[in-house]
């Protein structure tokens, strides 16, 4: 702790020292070079509109310009641009976001909205990225809370919170087509958005259909196998919204409606039995908002959700024909691997899943007065799975209900006061309350001081409480392998978090800096991979393979930067550094004869200490930009299963050329990644990621 608020002073002295020494010299540079900007308005902190300096957390705000700017190619990619994140892919098409590390292939600490709406899977626990039923092109900004905010939404808005804000239904008129192409994932992508109104009422809809081959080449090369990943992905998704107003009161009605099939295992691995395994998925929600206006300072909301997520598939692990080669149940060198042992017959483990999550929230704003607000509501919540392979052909639910407050108060000119919390009560878990207290204190124009002490919790998901799955013999369908069992016992996770924060704005607000030291601590950290073999290290039918247990704990102190710099309208700047440093018990999943129940992960290895990134982009004229991103995390260990990986270093490059004379103006945007080629390694060690080319044509008409 010593370490990190020395550095962070460090940052601080100098952002407050150097451009207040040059503050009177701005007042010389010309309104051609430094053109006033109006505030930044940020929702996602508190549901109320305030500026970011008033904000009671950091928040990163990736606008428009950064999406265009940026070298991503999915929407996952975008979270490179957030101090202290990091961005990996279990497989080509499952991604995983970590803040600060601590998460496995699927990050449950990280709570994912989407115009406000949760995108939290009940079952699985955390976002599902390759199930966002939306594209690039139709997002308007993402706004990233880096901390806990569970003061907001409640439970599982653990370590941040990522709110991903789509265009308006009016926001666009017209149309546009747009047609991807990526050589080494093979990806092909065609998509029209259509935008319009019709009788008052405003419309846009969108249509994609994408076919990538997944990470070129990657490798399971580990004693005895050598084989290729089938990490393909075949998507079809619309998406559309319908918006209207009548009188006083607003409506907004979303619909998506995704299918994709991934691929989930070895491709080339005949010789050893193994046939090549997918999941076929389906996935649909609605969301609908009514708004209704008291004035022009007072609004009512509902807001009432449903999604539906219905996954089919199976891994074979040998198809019981003859073999050239191993033959699996047979081999002792394989017991340490994730292969059931037994007689020589084809054996399966089933991917099936159904869930549901009904949401109902009602929201009351009202701006009291030049120096007060507040806001005040509550909610329900109905979540449901049910799947043959994670709970035994059994179904589970959970029905919890949250009520919120959260005020903003301008005591002083120079002095914001921010109060809140959420009481929330889960089925079967209990009730928790999770408040925050912040002050920010202006201490001059365009630069605030912020603390914060707040107290969020992560509720186990339905597989962490009710996992009983199994591997089966296809032949007769009998038990083949026992492989995790949950725990109904648990508790929540709980986090404390104080943070101290500066937010600067010099150059009439065209450079800007955020800095951020935090300390939390985590207890009864929820280890979901938990593994339980006999002492021989192989499996025991009498013994689930993982079990979820309370078990870690940690304390993190982390110090964040991003500067931008925004000098003219053409050009963009900035560059984020993150540091954190972890230390206590957490667990780390483990192979062959390793009880994990008596072994941790290295948590300075687990959680990259350092971590990098520079986005710069200029538009040389109206029709010519080039940008360039640049990334690095040192060596660390990826979560879950993830390996420890090599420091990763990436640097991309990105050309958008408009041309005009085809009747409308072509986009041609023209993406390298990894413009080095430094095969750099991903989540596992055998992904390794070489340089990615990629084009796309875009064409807007009437």
């Amino acid at each position: 702790m010593f370490k990190t608020t020395i550095a962070f002073v460090s940052l601080l002295s100098f952002s407050l020292g150097y451009p207040f020494n040059t503050a009177i010299a701005a007042e010389e540079i010309s309104e051609l070079d430094f053109l006033d900007e109006a505030p930044i308005v940020t929702t996602s902190t508190t549901r109320l509109k305030q500026d970011l300096l008033n904000v009671p957390a950091s928040v990163t705000i990736i606008d428009r310009k950064m999406i265009e700017a940026s070298s991503a190619t999915t929407i996952v990619e975008l979270m490179r641009l957030v101090p202290g994140f990091q961005v990996g892919s279990k497989w080509g098409n499952e991604s995983t976001v970590t803040y600060h590390g601590l998460s496995g292939e699927v990050n449950k600490r990280l709570h994912v909205l989407l115009n406000g709406r949760s995108l939290y899977d009940p079952a699985l626990g955390g976002t599902l990225w390759y199930n966002l039923p939306i594209s690039i092109d139709e997002i308007k900004s993402i706004e990233v809370v880096r901390g806990p905010n569970a003061a907001v939404y409640g439970a599982n808005s653990f370590s941040g919170v990522i709110n991903i804000k789509t265009f308006g239904a009016s926001a666009l008129e017209g149309n546009q087509v747009s047609v991807a192409y990526g050589k080494e994932r093979g990806l092909k992508r065609v998509r029209g958005i259509h935008s319009g109104n019709s009788n008052q009422i405003n419309y846009r809809v969108s249509l994609e259909y994408e076919q990538n081959t997944g990470i070129e080449d990657a490798k399971w090369d580990r004693y005895p196998l050598y084989v290729t990943w089938n990490d393909d992905l075949d998507q079809l998704q619309l998406n559309s919204q319908l918006a209207w107003q009548t009188d006083n009161v607003s409506h907004q009605f979303d619909v998506g409606i995704k299918q994709l099939t991934l691929g989930t295992g070895f491709e080339d691995a005949a010789i050893f039995r193994i046939n090549p395994s997918e999941k076929d998925i389906f996935s649909l929600y609605g969301n609908y908002i009514w708004l209704e206006k008291i004035g022009l300072l007072e609004t009512n909301k509902i807001q009432v959700s449903h999604s539906y997520y219905n996954q089919d598939g199976r891994y074979n692990y040998a198809d019981g024909g003859a073999s050239p080669g191993y033959t699996i149940p047979n081999q002792p060198d394989l017991n340490g691997f994730e292969f059931p042992i037994g007689g020589d017959h084809p054996v399966y483990e089933l991917r099936d899943l159904i869930t549901h999550r009904f949401d109902l929230e009602y929201e009351h704003t009202k701006v009291v007065s030049p120096t007060l607000q507040y806001v005040y509501g509550s909610g329900a919540r109905y979540d449901y799975a049910d799947s043959q392979a994670y709970f035994n052909g059994k179904n589970h639910d959970r029905y919890s209900f949250r009520v919120f407050a959260h005020s903003e108060w301008k005591a002083l000119p120079q002095l914001v006061l921010n109060a809140g919390g959420l009481m929330e009560y889960h089925e079967n878990i209990g009730d928790y309350f999770s408040p925050r207290v912040a002050v920010n204190y202006h201490i001059a124009p365009g630069h605030t001081l912020k603390t914060s002490w707040s107290r969020a919790y992560r509720v186990p998901s339905l597989i962490d409480e009710y996992a009983d799955s199994y591997t089966y013999n296809s032949e007769d369908n009998s038990l083949q392998d026992w492989d995790s069992i949950g725990n109904p016992d648990l508790v929540a996770e709980e986090m404390t978090s104080l943070e101290l924060g500066y937010l600067g704005e010099f150059f009439n607000k065209k450079l800007s800096i955020d800095l951020r030291l935090a300390y939390e601590e985590i207890r009864d950290g929820i280890d979901e991979n938990r593994k339980t073999r006999n002492p021989t290290g192989k499996r025991n039918l009498n013994v689930p393979e993982f079990r979820t247990v309370n078990y870690s704990y940690v304390d993190i102190e982390s110090a964040e930067m991003a500067v931008t710099f925004k000098p003219n309208k053409r050009t963009y700047f900035q560059a984020i550094a993150g540091y954190a440093n972890a230390y206590g018990l957490w667990a780390k999943e483990t192979l062959g004869n390793v009880n994990a129940l008596n072994k941790a992960a290295v948590l300075d290895l687990y959680v990259p200490q350092l971590s990098s990134g520079v986005l710069v982009s200029h538009d040389f004229s109206d029709t010519l930009s080039i940008s360039t991103q640049y990334n690095w995390v040192e060596t660390h260990f990826a979560g879950g299963a993830g390996d420890e990986v090599d420091a990763m270093e990436t640097w991309d490059l990105k050309v958008r050329k408009t041309l005009q004379g085809f009747g409308k103006p072509l986009e041609i945007i023209a993406t390298v990644k990894n413009v080095k080629d430094n095969d750099y390694q991903d989540f596992d060690i055998d992904n390794l990621i070489g340089m990615e080319t990629y084009i796309e044509l875009k064409m807007d008409f009437d």
